[in-house]
Order: structure tokens, then C-alpha cells, then sequence
């Protein structure tokens, strides 16, 4: 074998110190609301309302971008791990996802290991419950309930199951052992500034947008089959929540080809298109927020959604903002997907 000399480059793909800036931006400005609260007088904060107004300013800020820093910016570092140095991404996800109230490794779990391995499945326990009718429970209980508390209780069954030998319970022990020594240091410095700007904005990104955008990406679908192959995921086509999301919303795409960059889902999805429209994909023009209110309405209930179907044909089209008309499948589309997944860098 030759030996060319060059050196691989740290990091795999240039698109990706986007991740790295975001993260970055993340840790400071919390760094920055622990020091205004320190330091109140150089914000002009003289009194209990201004620091009440403060405080839920922060949370709010400081809640959103935790909560796209994990479940979306951190997901993509699980799925193409940015470096080219194995012990560099592993310390790197360990810095990474403390500052949103997650251990990587745990968060690796349930996305890998139980969400993409079993999605809609019985044994996918990150995605909603559903009714004894079929429809997915509300978005605020699964919001409110998921985590810490349903998580925490299915990763306690899960590393310490005798049967799951692929998560020895040593190495979980030893990923949160690192996580709460990470995650304690705001408390070191000021136990109040702990709770009110990092377990709060922790709580409310993990809830208002974590647990949001979990909800949305699969609420009213249906597993995947030969019938229904990209069913099992809800896509959106807003410019806005892609151009802020690291292209989240091109959710079945990321299903089908997990292993595609994040960068290169849009020109997967011009791939893939008239695959989606041949196959009735759930695809929408708007963003999460517009497709909560939408789901609500029109997928949640199976018995309803069947009983106005048969009134109006139409309404489903009307009611979800279903991107359309795309041309007609070809018979080079799969192919042409097959290899996209595989020129994706790895």
C-alpha cells in the first residue's frame, strides 16, 4: 500500500464548523448570563423585577439554543462524528451535550440504539404513547413527561437489562459519573445561578423544543412497510426551520439514509422527490410549529380523520399544506439514492 504523505484533516467535512461555532455560541452566552448574574450592576440590574425580568429573558435565549444544540446540532456528531481522531469525538460529545442535561452516551442510546432501530416500533420508547385508538397522546403530556423522567426510567431498564450486552451498565456508571462532574460546575460557583440560568433554560429547551420537535417529527405516522415505505416520519420543507436547524426537517430522508450529511440532505431530497410524491410521503411546506396545530387537528384521531375523509377527499390535502404536485417516480431513483448515501463523506 502507498503512502502519500498527506495528512487527513481533523475535520471530516468543512460544512460541520458550523456545529462547532453553534456550540460554541451556546456555551458562551451561558457563560455570559452567569456573569451579568454575578455582576448585575454593570447591566443596570438593581432590584428583584429587573433580575425576575432578566432571568426569564435568559431562559427563554438560553432554552432555545440548548435545545437545538443536543437533539439537533450534537445529533448530527452522532450520526457522522465530525473528526477524524476517535478519542477527540468522544471528548468532544461529552463537552457537548452536559450544557443541554444530557450525557452523550445516553443520548447516543436512545437515538441509535432505540430510536432508528426500532422507529414506531414497540420497543422505540422515545417517540409518544399512543391511545387505545391509535393516535399519539397530546403534545404537552409528551413534552412535560418525557424528559427526564420517562427517559431516566427507561435508561435505568436498559443498562442494567442482563440481555443488553452491547450497554454494559460500567460504562453507562461511567459516562453519567463524567457528565454530573461536568454538569455540577455552575452549582460549585452559585447554587441560586445554578437553578435559575442552567437546570431552568435546560428544562425549558428540552421541553419546548426537544421534546416539540421529537413530537412532530413522527406524531400520526405509521411504521414503515412495503406499502407505506416513507410514512414513518413527517417532512417539512420550510426554508426558515431548515436554514436553523441543520436541515432537520428533512426527517425521512435522514431515516432512510442516516449515514447522509447534514449539508447534503436538500440535494438528497431533489433525489428523492418524486420517490416521496409517488409514495405519499407527509410532506409540508410549513414549519414545526404551524405542523403541531395541524397534527392536532387532523392526524391524531384515527376515527375522525377516516370519518371526514369519507365527507371530503380533499381535506387532508388542504388541512396539512402537503407540498405538491412533485413529478412521477423514475426507475433510476433509488439507484440514484443508494449512491448519494454512499459518496457521503463518513
Amino acid at each position: 500500500m502507498g503512502w502519500s504523505g498527506r495528512r487527513q484533516p481533523i475535520l471530516r467535512c468543512r460544512a460541520d464548523a458550523h456545529c462547532l461555532i453553534f456550540h460554541s455560541v451556546v456555551l458562551l452566552s451561558y457563560a455570559s448570563a452567569f456573569w451579568i448574574y454575578l455582576h448585575p450592576r454593570y447591566a443596570h440590574i438593581d432590584g428583584p423585577w429587573s433580575m425576575t425580568a432578566f432571568v426569564a429573558a435568559a431562559t427563554i435565549m438560553l432554552g432555545w439554543v440548548s435545545g437545538i444544540d443536543v437533539p439537533v446540532n450534537f445529533h448530527n456528531h452522532a450520526h457522522n462524528p465530525l473528526f477524524s481522531v476517535p478519542r477527540l469525538n468522544r471528548w468532544v460529545g461529552r463537552v457537548w451535550t452536559f450544557s443541554g442535561g444530557w450525557p452523550s452516551f445516553f443520548f447516543e442510546h436512545a437515538h441509535l440504539r432505540v430510536h432508528h432501530l426500532n422507529l414506531l416500533g414497540s420497543d422505540d420508547w422515545t417517540l409518544p404513547r399512543r391511545r387505545p385508538d391509535g393516535s399519539f397522546e397530546s403534545q404537552i403530556r409528551y413534552a412535560l413527561t418525557h424528559w427526564p423522567w420517562r427517559f431516566g426510567y427507561h435508561f435505568y431498564r436498559d443498562f442494567t437489562a442482563q440481555e443488553r450486552a452491547y450497554e454494559p451498565g460500567a460504562r453507562a456508571l461511567r459516562e453519567l459519573a463524567i457528565f454530573i462532574g461536568l454538569w455540577s460546575i455552575p452549582f460549585w460557583i452559585d447554587m441560586r445561578m445554578a437553578l435559575l440560568l442552567w437546570v431552568l433554560p435546560q428544562w425549558f429547551g428540552n421541553v419546548t423544543i426537544s421534546g416539540a420537535g421529537m413530537y412532530l417529527q413522527h406524531a400520526g405516522c405509521i411504521a414503515k412497510s412495503a406499502e407505506h415505505p416513507y410514512e414513518h416520519s413527517n417532512i417539512s420543507l420550510c426554508p426558515f426551520l431548515n436554514l436553523a436547524m441543520f436541515n432537520v426537517g428533512y426527517h425521512a430522508h435522514h431515516h432512510e439514509y442516516p449515514r447522509v450529511h447534514w449539508a447534503r440532505l436538500p440535494d438528497l431530497h431533489e433525489r428523492m422527490k418524486r420517490k416521496l410524491s409517488a409514495q405519499h410521503a407527509r410532506v409540508f411546506r410549513i414549519g414545526y410549529y404551524r405542523m403541531a396545530n395541524t397534527l392536532a387537528k387532523v392526524w391524531l384521531s384515527a376515527a375522525d380523520r377516516e370519518a371526514r375523509l369519507a365527507r371530503d377527499p380533499e381535506f387532508l390535502n388542504r388541512a396539512t399544506n402537503v407540498a405538491q404536485p412533485f413529478e412521477l417516480a423514475g426507475p433510476d431513483d433509488y439507484v440514484l439514492c443508494r449512491r448519494k448515501a454512499r459518496e457521503a463523506p463518513r
